[in-house]
């Protein structure tokens, strides 16, 4: 993600054509030209992040030249935006980035939330904020965001299985599709 190159297109490539599944891609997307080779690789989505928070242009162009194709990926840190894989802040805060942007693209952006013990976590898991993540969802249910992608930090890493209770209360909470993330191993 750092180079901002597309390091990973073969093995993308490799998971797409081998395996009858709806890849989502991110990290260091920062260029239209990436966007096209990954959705060219046969990606259902394409996340970006930092590049999106920087500029906003960016990723207008972009939604409209992929349409259904862009998924948003928010890092936050003491509710601002956070950029360059969480070595920068940004002075947006994070619910108005994310407002502005589903306004702006409904049903496109898609909300990535982690969290720890029923609360959010941030700053590449380092930190748990305060936010808990069922009244998170209560002030963001009626942004416009496509879908939810939900990971219990306990679980991602652990080869154990998700958290499917916790999931399905998220899921039962939300407003769009949830995705369920951290835990899965074959």
């Amino acid at each position: 993600a750092l180079t901002g190159e597309t390091v990973n297109l073969d093995i993308i490539k490799d998971i797409v054509g081998k395996f009858d599944l709806k890849v989502e891609v991110g990290g260091g997307i920062r260029n239209l030209d990436s966007i096209q080779k990954y959705i060219d690789a046969g990606t259902e989505k394409v996340i970006l992040g930092s590049a999106a928070i920087k500029d906003k242009k960016f990723l207008k162009k972009a939604c409209q030249k992929f349409p259904n194709k862009i998924a948003l990926g928010l890092d936050a840190k003491d509710g601002y935006l956070s950029v360059s894989g969480w070595k920068e802040n940004s002075n947006e805060l994070a619910f108005d980035y994310l407002k502005e942007a589903c306004e702006k693209f409904p049903n496109q952006i898609a909300l990535g939330l982690d969290a720890k013990d029923g609360y959010l976590s941030v700053s590449g898991w380092k930190e748990n904020s305060n936010l808990k993540t069922l009244e998170f969802l209560k002030d963001v249910n009626d942004y416009g965001a496509s879908r939810l992608i939900y990971t219990d930090i306990n679980r991602d890493g652990m080869k154990m299985s998700p958290n499917f209770d916790e999931t399905e209360n998220v899921a039962n909470n939300s407003n769009c599709p949830v995705i369920i993330s951290g835990g899965v191993s074959s």
